[in-house]
């Protein structure tokens, strides 16, 4: 009689060995090494097409303005009354437009705009963020300024450092108009960006998402103590470095920032042009700066462009000669 086989029990298969364990780590670890900057990648793009949003709106708010009062909004609104500084952005003039009329009509402009933090004066317009001013790709904190709302978002005065009767669209208390423009539309930046600082650090400079001690160098303020480069803190300020830019120097020059020397009230001062704006547009987007131009488009502008060219954009009618493939 033939026995039945005996079934042997099946071999019962080993856990990972160490090596394989690590074998398996290393490869996910070089997965994610080669998917992370495509992940940040895509999120910086995203983060920088809403910032283009956000200009063209700014674009669209400054035609609007146009349209009604058949002049480009003031760059800032200067009293010249001793005592009133009343300088209120060209961004707080065209918040009807940003269908921010409530916000607007809740402002009293005859008070001063340039209070500081603790101050009741125009509190709740000086407090409301408004998400149409800022990009999504600086996270710079705003602890230190509560009731202060910042902007990433600046005006072109024009080529020179003067806040005042300069070469560009939006300087103090300027009315220009379209039929201004001989450069063409297309050829006039308005608005670009600003890195913002922090009011903490009222001396220093952010460089590229670094921190660099505000030092002025002998071109930027030979004859004047250094004054704070608080950049984009208010967007109700009409002041430099908080809503006011120049195109004397590149997007993001890596000199410092830097603005005064002379009294704000002392226009007689020689060294007021030179001294009262010298600062760059800024942004944290890698290579460069998004600019609003009047026809309202929005460019792309990298920190490579050459500074005769950058300088020719901000100017309504130097008469340069500009390609367009700059």
């Amino acid at each position: 009689m033939t026995c039945c086989p005996v079934s042997l029990p099946g071999r019962v298969r080993a856990a990972f060995t160490l090596i394989e364990l690590l074998v398996a780590v290393a490869i996910i670890a070089g997965l994610i090494a080669l998917l992370l900057p495509a992940v940040q990648a895509a999120r910086e793009a995203a983060r920088r097409t809403q910032c283009v949003n956000n200009l063209k709106q700014i674009g669209l708010a400054l035609h609007n303005y146009h349209a009604i009062h058949d002049t480009l909004p003031p760059g800032r609104v200067r009293s010249r009354v001793e005592g009133l500084g009343l300088v209120y952005s060209g961004f707080a003039m065209i918040l009807p437009q940003l269908d921010q009329g409530p916000l607007y009509n809740g402002i009293n402009f005859h008070l001063n705009a340039d209070r500081g933090i603790g101050l009741r004066e125009n509190l709740t317009a000086r407090a409301t963020r408004l998400s149409v001013f800022l990009c999504p790709s600086d996270t710079s904190s705003d602890a230190d300024r509560p009731d202060q709302a910042p902007t990433n978002y600046v005006q072109n005065t024009g080529e020179r450092h003067s806040v005042i009767d300069n070469s560009g669209p939006l300087y103090e208390n300027s009315r220009v108009r379209m039929a201004d423009v001989l450069d063409g539309s297309s050829q006039l930046a308005v608005v670009s960006e600003v890195a913002r600082s922090s009011l903490i650090r009222a001396n220093d400079v952010i460089e590229l998402g670094s921190i660099q001690i505000l030092s002025y160098e002998q071109s930027c303020a030979p004859n004047g103590p250094p004054r704070a480069a608080a950049r984009g803190n208010r967007w109700i300020y009409g002041a430099p470095n908080h809503t006011m830019y120049s195109h004397h120097r590149p997007p993001n020059d890596p000199r410092p920032d830097c603005r005064g020397g002379v009294p704000f009230g002392d226009r007689t001062n020689a060294e007021w042009d030179r001294l009262s704006l010298d600062s760059a547009a800024r942004s944290l987007h890698p290579g460069g700066v998004n600019t609003l131009f009047l026809d309202g488009s929005v460019r792309f502008v990298s920190n490579g462009v050459n500074p005769l060219i950058w300088r020719a954009l901000g100017t309504r009618a130097g008469g340069e000669v500009v390609s367009s493939d700059w």
